[in-house]
């Protein structure tokens, strides 16, 4: 599942095609918030179903996850991986990935991937900006460790879904 506003076809061709070029053939989402319609014909093209949704006077930033938690409602899968769609290419399928690391136990039984930035939000002026403007109640809590990497997030869907709704109320 990705999210988009305003991107041209070439912004999200590098993502929908190295998707594409890993053989991966389940279902592909992206949300859009509002972008030209040679955008969405150039995604469902390639199989990509499109659902619109509102920014709600918000940030796409934000309001993403409010869209993923209700679109994940609606229905339901078991995995999931989210990425942001003009700076993410794919290697390989990501399934392959999340399914290696599904949880064998029940005393483990719950599955998010995340990666870090490397940084922290106080070193880094675009995180710092985002987090001061989008949470400015949590700066003072976020603002020393690591930031992970909202562009890339995987796991069991009903646990990505609860994370979802959580970072939308924070």
């Amino acid at each position: 599942i990705s999210s988009m506003v305003n991107y041209k076809p070439q912004d999200v061709a590098p993502w929908i095609n190295s998707l594409l070029a890993t053989g991966y053939t389940d279902d592909i989402v992206v949300i859009d918030f509002g972008s030209p319609n040679e955008t969405i014909k150039f995604l469902q093209s390639k199989g990509v179903k499109v659902f619109q949704s509102d920014l709600n006077g918000r940030h796409i930033v934000v309001e993403r996850f409010i869209a993923m938690y209700q679109f994940l409602m609606e229905n339901p899968y078991s995995l999931v991986i989210t990425t942001d769609i003009r700076d993410v290419i794919f290697q390989d399928n990501p399934f392959k990935f999340i399914e290696e690391r599904q949880p064998s136990n029940k005393f483990h039984d719950r599955l998010i991937i995340l990666s870090s930035e490397g940084l922290i939000y106080a070193d880094e002026a675009w995180g710092n900006e985002n987090l001061t403007s989008s949470f400015p109640h949590t700066y003072e809590q976020f603002s020393i460790p690591p930031i992970y990497h909202a562009g890339v997030i995987a796991g069991q869907a009903d646990h990505i879904q609860a994370f979802f709704l959580h970072i939308y109320h924070l």
